[in-house]
């Protein structure tokens, strides 16, 4: 919900053509929580790539961790897929 907000892993999908159903959530996104990823949606395919979360040091200080991962999210009618 905000840059300074818990990193969330959920996934959630709104069906334009049948909006009074509201927001959707799938399964969550593999991998660790994350805020502030890059996404985008090309032929029909949403693409979910980096984001960071925050980490604990060998010194007990919190730091940000830049996530290097990547996912794609295909969605049907009756189904839908994380890869």
């Amino acid at each position: 919900s905000s840059p300074t907000s818990d990193p969330l892993n959920i996934c959630l999908v709104l069906d334009l053509t049948y909006l009074k159903k509201g927001w959707i959530a799938l399964d969550p996104i593999p991998g660790p929580g994350r805020i502030l990823p890059v996404c985008g949606v090309v032929g029909g395919k949403y693409y979910l790539f980096s984001g960071e979360n925050t980490m604990i040091n060998n010194a007990g200080t919190k730091y940000r961790h830049i996530l290097q991962d990547a996912y794609c999210l295909s969605v049907t009618k009756s189904s839908s897929t994380i890869d």
